[in-house]
């Protein structure tokens, strides 16, 4: 503890030997301002001034009035490279002090001024700062835009600063939508720039963003050895804004990894940083992770404290994606503490935020891949293979687009109904007594977390593939002439994939829903489950694909089982898929069958990552409207879920035994056909 505290104190020193140092360059500038002549020398004082006020936070927001100034002045004296200097610098500060819609203003007033006067390097800058505004407005596609553009720019003419800076901003964005290589390789060459040209500051950022990916790859060891690099950089120039983030960041591993004492001691170096700077951004993104914390280790009260300011900062700033997860994490706080009435207010609020991200995402994006659409099947005269080419990722996307429309569609009514119906419902226990009351709110909580655990599926399952095919279309329409012929097919490779992705998941969504209706219609009567398994070989092999996996299958020739053939297909399909999915380049599947009196026990094992056992829980626990993952992989076992609900109604049951790393085996059981008496 005495260790922490001389590194709060440390940090605290450096942050205020940081601000005299700021302070005594101000001063200087404010006198030479002061002195200086109206003329173009005094529109570079403002300039070298307006970086101090932008990146320094702690400074009076009345100091931007000396970038107004000098944006007047430029202006005056139609000394436009630097006014769009200054107007960017404003956009920065507004950036910075969580004013991201006055701050998008400002930078396309300087790429409106850059492009008429056709400063190259000024549009780059400016393209570049709307791809970060965009970016921390959690609008991705904007942002991917911006940043895209920006380094065409910058290839063309050479500049290496800006080419790293839209390699990072393109990194972020690819490390959000999961796709942690491409994000490393961006990093990697952010890095490698920052490297050559020795600025220490570009160098800590790009190993704080390396630490990122690879936190999110679930390697938390290499994680924290660039957040060490990272913050080395950092305290070699003094820049506490990022020594701040990199505390936030490791504390979140270990957050991750449960050892919360520690994750509460780097958070609190991160909010004394963060107080002193005045950075709302960063600062209720660490509220909220610590009042996490608090949850976990007991201490309620402080966890409620903690985030509530961090709820209170981000609804100050509107940083939609935070409000919903401390409202997320209050919820699961009244839970705790028995306050169902509570946590299901907290719940409600924490699913309109998540549904207004999703659906002004949504919105757009359907809108775009239609307009896409028509664009394609207008131009009649490009070359055979391109036609065909376009044709097809057209196609694609007019599949994707009509498939989200009807699934939206028909979960809105279907969740409407049963909200109705609920209604009904409530209102009459609400006259019986206060006991039915609660007995009602409980149920309603239950409704509303099948509901959501629906949305969870289409906002989490579906958002990374229509990411991909809307990236990759982007950069396919707009940006075909910087790739190769090697890169454009991984490119349409991947279009294919994420499709194929999508249809599977709508499949798997449509038996979900028939499941829950109960829609699902078996024909149960003895079956062979030698010959079905030896069916599952060459189903095997098409999964396996690329794979050195290899498959054993044990059972006895003469075992049947009492269950409907084309199911019980599909249920080994669905739990070889799930294996597959999970295990390495080399390992093994396995699928025995053994006689059990009056059932059949047949298991499923592999040699892949293995589940936790909050994972396992969540799997089989139908009220949990959110399934644990890992960090790198984008499924929510919804084919297990789908195969334990059909299995009960065979008469079957499912189990899970799993070690993290080691591989899991899942097993189900049937009635033994030869000893059946049931008549189905």
């Amino acid at each position: 503890m005495k260790k922490n505290s001389k590194l709060i104190f440390i940090a605290i020193f450096l942050l205020i030997l940081t601000g005299n140092l700021y302070a005594d360059d101000f001063e200087n500038l404010e006198k030479k301002i002061k002195n200086a002549k109206p003329n173009v020398e005094k529109v570079s004082l403002y300039a070298e001034i307006g970086e101090i006020v932008a990146r320094n936070t702690a400074l009076d927001n009345s100091k931007l009035r000396y970038i107004l100034q000098g944006i007047k002045l430029a202006d005056e004296l139609e000394d436009d490279k630097n006014k769009v200097t200054l107007l960017n610098l404003m956009g920065i500060a507004k950036r910075n002090r969580g004013k991201f819609d006055e701050a998008r203003k400002f930078h396309l007033k300087a790429l409106d001024v850059a492009k008429s006067k056709n400063l190259r390097k000024e549009e780059v800058a400016a393209l570049n700062n709307l791809g970060v505004v965009w970016r921390r407005m959690d609008q991705l596609k904007q942002a991917a835009q911006y940043h895209n553009k920006a380094l065409k720019i910058a290839t063309k003419i050479g500049d290496t600063a800006a080419i790293e800076i839209s390699c990072n901003g393109l990194g972020n964005i690819n490390l959000t939508l999961k796709k942690y290589e491409i994000a490393r390789e961006m990093f990697e060459r952010a890095l490698e720039i920052q490297l050559k040209i020795k600025n220490d500051l570009g160098v800590a950022i790009n190993y704080n963003n390396l630490g990122a990916v690879a936190e999110k790859q679930g390697n938390y060891k290499k994680a924290i050895e660039y957040y060490n690099k990272s913050n080395y950089y950092d305290k070699k120039i003094s820049s506490t804004r990022g020594q701040a983030i990199n505390y936030e960041s490791i504390g979140n591993i270990y957050r991750e990894m449960k050892q919360y004492d520690k994750a509460i001691e780097l958070y609190k170096q991160a909010i004394e940083i963060n107080t002193l700077q005045k950075d709302a951004f960063y600062m209720c993104s660490v509220l909220v992770n610590l009042g996490d914390a608090y949850m976990h280790v007991g201490k309620l009260n402080d966890a409620e404290r903690t985030l509530k300011q961090g709820l209170k900062t981000a609804l100050k700033i509107k940083a939609n994606t935070t409000i919903q997860l401390a409202y997320a994490q209050l919820s699961e706080l009244e839970v705790k503490r028995n306050n169902y009435k509570a946590a299901y207010n907290y719940q409600l609020k924490a699913r309109k935020v998540e549904e207004v991200i999703m659906s002004s995402s949504t919105k757009e994006l359907i809108t775009e891949l239609n307009a896409r659409y028509e664009m394609a099947t207008a131009e009649t005269k490009i070359a055979t293979l391109e036609a065909r080419q376009g044709q097809q990722t057209s196609k694609i996307i007019f599949f994707v687009a009509a498939a989200i429309i009807l699934l939206i569609l028909g979960l809105f009514m279907v969740v409407r109904a049963r909200r109705a119906r609920e209604l009904v419902e409530k209102n009459r226990l609400i006259s019986v007594n206060i006991e039915s009351l609660m007995k009602q709110t409980d149920r309603m909580v239950k409704i509303d977390n099948t509901k959501n655990r629906l949305f969870s599926i289409i906002g989490h399952d579906l958002k990374n593939p229509l990411h991909s095919i809307s990236f990759a279309t982007d950069m396919l329409i707009n940006y075909s002439d910087l790739y190769n012929k090697e890169q454009l097919m991984r490119s349409y490779e991947g279009i294919a994939e994420a499709a194929k992705e999508i249809n599977e998941i709508l499949d798997n969504l449509l038996l979900w829903s028939r499941v829950q209706a109960g829609n699902v219609k078996t024909t149960i009567a003895p079956t062979n489950l030698a010959l079905i398994l030896r069916d599952s070989k060459k189903v095997a092999s098409t999964l396996i694909g690329d794979k050195n996996i290899k498959f054993e299958i044990t059972i006895p020739e003469d075992i049947e089982v009492m269950s409907d053939m084309n199911i019980l297909r599909a249920i080994v399909k669905n739990l070889m898929q799930n294996s597959i999915k999970f295990t390495d380049e080399v390992g093994t599947l396995k699928i025995e069958a053994v006689e059990m009196d009056d059932d059949v026990r047949i298991c499923v094992s592999d040699t892949g990552i293995g589940m936790s056992p909050e994972l396992i829980n969540s799997i089989f626990n139908t009220n949990d409207s959110k399934v644990q993952i890992n960090h790198d992989e984008p499924n929510t076992y919804l084919e297990m879920i789908i195969t334990n609900e059909i299995l009960k109604q065979m008469d079957g049951k499912m189990w899970i035994e799993s070690t993290v790393g080691t591989g899991s085996q899942i097993y189900f059981t049937l009635k033994n056909a030869k000893k059946s008496k049931k008549i189905w």
